[in-house]
């Protein structure tokens, strides 16, 4: 009672489980699934968020050089250890265990690593990101669905997700892949209700909604999206 909101953020920052490798620790990924403990859009998450706090790292008590430094060192870390070449293309794994062992996959909920470049962890022609999202759609990924409606989707629940549309959409525009953008506002657009809200999944065959339906979260990524958007 009585702390300041600075006091509270700084609490919570101490209190993050961050290796000195730079890396935060989580027992599930994104999709809520059992995980080795480092997934990548996680690391990526906690970069940014390392650089946002660096801007107000006065009113947290936290020093800005401190904060500056681990987001790189988290940078650093993800560059060398994530760092994996498939035949699809260079790119970064999934997820690690810190100790060698990593997983190849995208899943439809990582939108960090989509907004990576936006972002500022790396440019848009950056190999490995590139490469990581080529793999997202592709028929190598085991959460790529195939098909007329077919897409970017989770083994957490089956089918393409609007959320793996947005990836494609963020990802084509930062890429400069207009065709595979446009592709994606597509379905978008093609599955979305009267109403403008979306699903969690959608049948890659038909288009008909399978998981989810009025989900709350891509009808607001997509609605955050077109707003930055418009405003380039």
């Amino acid at each position: 009672p009585g702390r300041g909101w600075g006091e509270l953020v700084e609490a919570v920052w101490r209190a993050l489980p961050i290796t000195p490798e730079g890396l935060v620790h989580s027992e599930e990924n994104p999709a809520d699934d059992p995980a080795l403990p480092y997934a990548l859009s996680t690391q990526i998450l906690l970069w940014y968020v390392t650089r946002r706090l660096a801007r107000v790292g006065g009113e947290l008590g936290l020093e800005e050089p401190a904060l500056t430094g681990a987001a790189e060192r988290t940078r650093s870390t993800v560059e060398e250890l994530f760092a994996a070449d498939v035949p699809v293309a260079p790119l970064w794994a999934y997820e690690i265990d810190g100790r060698g062992e990593r997983r190849l996959y995208a899943d439809a909920n990582d939108l960090p690593t989509a907004l990576a470049p936006a972002w500022g962890f790396c440019k848009p022609d950056d190999e490995r990101w590139l490469g990581t999202m080529r793999f997202a759609f592709d028929e190598a990924n085991p959460a790529y669905r195939p098909g007329p409606w077919g897409g970017l989707g989770s083994l957490h629940t089956p089918g393409t997700w609007p959320l793996g549309d947005i990836q494609q959409w963020v990802a084509g525009s930062l890429a400069g892949d207009d065709v595979g953008a446009e592709r994606a506002l597509d379905r978008l657009t093609g599955v979305a209700s009267p109403d403008g809200l979306l699903p969690e999944a959608y049948d890659p065959e038909t288009g008909a909604w399978t998981a989810r339906h009025w989900f709350a979260w891509p009808a607001a990524a997509a609605g955050a999206f077109a707003i930055a958007s418009l405003r380039g």
